[in-house]
């Protein structure tokens, strides 16, 4: 289940700092369960064996009779040793536990299902344990909807200080059509289709939406992958029109957002020259980056700029 879990985060969400904090809320929860579990019963130790016991065969009078002939050697108004005091302490602490019909059974609960005393004791726990998932739950929602929000916003400022958006909301406050720059802007922005992880955030794309949409994720995406490995590396069959176009945008790491936003003239010639294969690929760029240099620019600078700084196409008064 967690790793079903994880890959989801880390495919879906992309965010490694949300990823972060959810593992280290995971990390502090799990310390605190093992602490919690050392102080149940007799710690990591077994009280049977404290004893010098077989849980299976030990009964009342063998629980007593094994206590009786250890005190006498641990004791410590017969040791005075600082051992015997620890000692004894550990053998008090286990025929206390074994002697008592109703501790004892509740320690064979204990051995037998360990997990339903992570918290609190055997009724309890059951119950805590939806309380923890549910608390988790609730964490890991606030964390990702504050990190969807963090994306959008950043988005939009970079289209804000974009230089055509800027012209937009100028004409927009010129012509009238707005009565200020925040009307224009806004009135910009809402014509904008935002790419899906930069979006305002809706009730639908928070985390518990999403996990429930987490079984056809992992089985779409393991259908498509293996759907491409038989197809394109088994048998070797050409590529159609629109996995030529998702080749390309894996073998350029584009996203489908970034990949829209390269002229169409550059699309249409990397198609043509099927710079899905390496080779071909490589001579593309080499190519593209003598042009660009002697334009006063590098391709491979110009892909990565581009996928950093990718703004959609801002709208213009005349579109709306």
């Amino acid at each position: 289940g967690f790793f079903y879990f994880f890959f989801f985060l880390f495919v879906r969400m992309r965010s490694p700092g949300f990823v972060c904090l959810f593992l280290v809320l995971l990390l502090v929860l799990g310390v605190s369960a093992d602490s919690y579990m050392d102080t149940l019963f007799c710690g990591k130790e077994n009280c049977y064996k404290v004893l010098g016991l077989k849980r299976d065969d030990a009964n009342a009078a063998q629980i007593k009779k094994n206590y009786r002939n250890l005190s006498l050697e641990w004791h410590p108004d017969r040791n005075q040793s600082e051992q015997a005091k620890k000692e004894w302490l550990r053998l008090s602490n286990a025929y206390e536990i074994l002697s008592n019909e109703t501790r004892r059974e509740e320690y064979h609960d204990f051995l037998d299902h360990p997990e339903n005393w992570a918290r609190g004791g055997v009724y309890a726990a059951q119950a805590e344990v939806g309380v923890v998932i549910l608390g988790l739950l609730s964490v890991a929602t606030a964390l990702h909807y504050l990190n969807m929000r963090l994306n959008h916003n950043r988005f939009v400022q970079r289209i804000k200080e974009n230089s055509q958006f800027k012209e937009s909301v100028a004409r927009l406050v010129v012509a009238e059509k707005a009565a200020d720059p925040k009307e224009a802007e806004k009135k910009l922005l809402e014509e904008i289709e935002f790419p899906k992880d930069a979006r305002k955030p809706r009730v639908l794309d928070l985390l518990p939406f999403q996990i429930i949409k987490l079984p056809y994720i992992i089985g779409k995406f393991c259908f498509d992958q293996i759907r491409w490995q038989v197809r394109y590396t088994w048998l070797k069959k050409e590529y159609t029109a629109e996995d030529e176009i998702i080749a390309i945008q894996m073998a350029m790491r584009l996203s489908e957002a970034q990949w829209e936003q390269v002229p169409e003239t550059e699309r249409e010639e990397m198609i043509e020259r099927q710079v899905w294969d390496d080779q071909k690929r490589e001579e593309y760029l080499r190519e593209k980056t003598i042009e660009q240099n002697r334009k006063g620019g590098g391709m491979r600078k110009r892909v990565n700029r581009m996928k950093k700084n990718y703004v959609p196409p801002p709208v213009m008064e005349g579109d709306m």
